[in-house]
């Protein structure tokens, strides 16, 4: 006489002898533990209804697989505790603890313990499912709050890239490093940016390797695809704070007129600063600009849109104020070699 296949009052173990012979169809199992026998080793189809599960295990010694429904391995866990998604983690991982998702040929993601000879957390972003080669994404860690980004060579073997380069770090002060691992006068040959906290003033560190010519770049300014200014390297002391300013992009240039009106316009001041700083002394920004009409920003008594001051920005060593300069010079210095003619000196 067959069972039914519910068993929501059952009240002691049910012989195998006494269930379907395949278990072909589904079984509902209710709220009292029914007890399978050693021999099943499959069971299709099986629904369970808000469950509470105390123990999986597995045979002695072997991985627990969780596969999805056309057989493929979706997830396992090793005897190590490590867990891959997708990944069979022991073949891919050569430190402790680990948890990687990937798919082979798509892509991997890996955190563990230890790996790479790394000494604490890291984690692994990358293109293969092993970790030889190229195809690395990120390889970073965190030690005691500081993050370090690796990168590595072309080559290396099965959980050992050739070359680890700890390119870029960011510690616990806030500071970005980029290819440096110092700040201020030892940021060697990286960046280094250094916000206002911890003590810091707030700032960007820009180094050379020792022996870079004068002309090799700090900064670049682009627009459209092309480079409109930078600051360069000057020697060993001094940068340059360069602007466009090739012949091939002007038309029609011509000497500079009215230099002396333009010169004797401008209204050099002195004044006190507004939060007790000390005295300054140049020009007053909307004044110098209805002289130095390219040789500022912004406008008079600009707000946001919230009512705060938009302030006026101005260079006052720009090429027009230089220009300027310059052919007033020229000009004095024409009439005083024409006045030393006249009286013989």
């Amino acid at each position: 006489m067959p069972v039914p296949n519910t068993f929501a009052s059952a009240t002691s173990a049910i012989p195998l002898a006494n269930l379907d012979t395949n278990f072909a169809t589904p079984i509902t199992l209710g709220n009292t533990a029914v007890q399978l026998g050693n021999t099943i080793t499959t069971i299709n189809s099986v629904t369970l209804v808000t469950p509470t599960i105390n123990t999986i295990t597995s045979g002695s010694g072997s991985n627990l697989v969780l596969q999805s429904n056309n057989a493929v391995t979706a997830v396992t866990i090793d005897t190590a505790q490590n867990v891959g998604v997708g990944v069979t983690p022991s073949a891919t991982t050569t430190g402790a603890k680990s948890f990687e998702i990937g798919k082979v040929g798509s892509g991997l993601i890996s955190f563990s313990q230890t790996q790479f000879g790394l000494a604490s957390n890291y984690a692994y972003v990358g293109t293969a499912d092993t970790f030889a080669g190229t195809g690395y994404a990120s390889i970073f860690q965190n030690i005691n709050g500081v993050w370090r980004w690796y990168t590595s060579t072309a080559s290396g073997t099965s959980g050992n890239p050739a070359t680890l380069t700890n390119t870029m770090t960011l510690d616990v002060s806030g500071n970005l490093l980029v290819g440096t691992n110092g700040v201020g006068a030892n940021v060697g040959n990286g960046i280094a940016i250094r916000p206002a906290i911890s003590g810091n003033v707030g700032d960007i560190d820009i180094g050379h390797s020792s022996g870079a010519a004068s002309g090799s770049g700090y900064m670049q300014y682009a627009y459209n695809g092309a480079i409109i200014g930078n600051i360069t390297q000057n020697g060993t002391t001094g940068v340059l704070y360069n602007v466009t300013s090739d012949y091939r992009l002007k038309n029609n240039p011509v000497p500079v007129t009215g230099a002396k009106d333009f010169v004797m316009a401008l209204q050099p001041k002195t004044w006190d600063w507004w939060d007790g700083s000390g005295k300054g002394v140049g020009f007053i920004a909307h004044e110098f600009m209805e002289i130095a009409k390219y040789s500022g920003h912004g406008e008079k008594d600009a707000v946001d849109a919230d009512g705060k001051p938009v302030y006026q920005s101005i260079q006052s060593s720009s090429s027009e104020v230089m220009a300027n300069l310059v052919a007033y010079i020229q000009e004095l210095s024409a009439k005083v070699t024409a006045l030393e003619a006249k009286v013989g000196i």
